[in-house]
């Protein structure tokens, strides 16, 4: 403003919700506002990394500056935080017809799948967060705590899935992984002798469990250099030691493992695909590659991203969002399937590529008739995101349950990262 110019700015601790440092100055240059950043620069790099606080004198700047620069709160390195699930039981019990939901958790749910993790014959339920894979047990209308797996600092998950893929009675856990260079680094789990072993470490290939008709099927593709994928889609299966690439899968163009679902939607005897494209729109796909349907609306994503090529720091790059998971069922058992898959309406409509703001969500299903898919069954909208889903007997009465994980806020500027899991008996 004419010979004066001015710099403000917040250090702020998003997890907590504080403002850890502030600074205010003035000058008189483009000098002093280099002589500002620096300040900056260094009074932040102390508070993350600790070791002694800079002082700033009047000199710093220069006669004609007076530099204000607070701290608030002790100083400290930021470590890899301990999960959130710490506790041994999420108590309420899933009674039919009504909706379990769990206590609010101070971190985000980005992933839910369920399987027989310890090989007792009995579904369990398995939570991811960025950095942590925890499963618990239903017994006696009680989420129970039973085992968890602590990821490396430097890498994040990005999706779970659980299958008996080596049948041995004892499901394996998928998770994709990603470093913070954006370079694929999968893993396999097991539960072995009350801990989790693994059985693939450092894995080139995102993983996706779907469920066709009721059988599970583990797909694969292979992260890319240059590009978030390499190569198409194939099925996968256990080899005797390890996961091996047993079938291609005939997708759209440009269709990735976390955008498609098989099924017979059209009640034709033959498969169609359901795809999600990068916008958010779901189309129908016969055979020959015919779009028989398109959605009026984005489907919206969900928080969860890839980064557009390895090497590069995965924060600094074009975000390509992943897509909640699909699957196709025929829940009115009229020999044709419906489409299972989330709504959630992001504010930004998907036009800002670094961005999403989501303000609702919901699980729909999808049915066929004259008119195109159709909506068959919705849940309740809720207040921010549905992060995944999944469709299992949880509590093991032969009846299905939808258990899903909701992100109750952003995790922006001062709000804190809040999730719970809700349970809906499907009749």
């Amino acid at each position: 403003m004419g010979t004066t110019v001015s710099t403000d700015a917040e250090l702020i601790d998003v997890k907590q919700g504080r403002v850890v440092c502030t600074f205010h100055e003035s000058g008189t240059s483009h000098q002093d506002l280099v002589r500002h950043a620096s300040v900056i620069a260094e009074r932040m790099k102390t508070i993350i990394l600790g070791g002694p606080i800079p002082q700033v004198t009047p000199e710093t700047f220069g006669s004609t500056g007076s530099a204000m620069l607070e701290k608030r709160g002790k100083s400290q390195s930021i470590p890899l935080p301990a999960s959130a699930l710490s506790q041994t039981a999420v108590t309420g019990p899933v009674a039919a017809g009504a909706v379990f939901r769990s206590r609010t958790f101070d971190t985000r749910f980005s992933g839910v799948a369920c399987g027989d993790v310890d090989g007792d014959g009995r579904s369990d339920l398995v939570l991811m967060d960025e950095h942590s894979i925890n499963f618990f047990s239903f017994e006696n209308g009680t989420l129970v705590k039973k085992g968890e797996f602590q990821g490396r600092h430097y890498e994040t998950f990005k999706a779970v899935d659980v299958a008996d893929v080596n049948k041995n009675k004892v499901a394996e856990i998928f998770v994709t992984c990603v470093d913070r260079k954006a370079k694929v680094t999968s893993l396999v789990l097991e539960w072995q002798q009350g801990a989790f072993q693994a059985l693939v470490k450092d894995s080139s290939w995102y993983y996706r469990v779907v469920r066709v008709n009721g059988d599970k099927q583990l797909y694969g593709q292979e992260g890319g250099y240059s590009e978030p994928f390499s190569g198409g889609v194939s099925a996968l299966d256990w080899d005797g030691c390890g996961y091996g690439r047993q079938t291609a899968v005939s997708l759209p163009t440009g269709v990735d493992i976390f955008s498609f679902v098989k099924g017979d939607f059209l009640g034709k005897g033959a498969d169609q695909t359901l795809w999600v494209d990068p916008g958010g729109i779901v189309n129908l796909s016969a055979s020959n590659g015919k779009i028989e349907w398109t959605s009026p609306d984005s489907f919206g994503s969900t928080p969860l991203f890839l980064g557009e090529r390895a090497g590069q720091d995965l924060e600094d790059q074009e975000r390509i969002y992943i897509n909640s998971k699909m699957a196709a069922a025929d829940l009115d058992r009229n020999g044709q399937s419906e489409a299972i898959l989330v709504h959630n309406r992001d504010q930004s409509r998907g036009f800002l590529g670094r961005f999403r703001k989501f303000t609702a969500g919901s699980v729909k299903a999808l049915s066929w008739n004259a008119a195109g898919m159709q909506t068959l069954w919705e849940t309740e909208q809720v207040k921010g995101c549905i992060a995944d889903w999944a469709l299992e007997d949880l509590d093991n009465d032969g009846r299905p349950e939808l258990i899903y994980c909701i992100n109750l806020d952003s995790g922006t500027l001062l709000t804190k990262i809040r999730s719970n899991v809700v349970v809906e008996k499907i009749e």
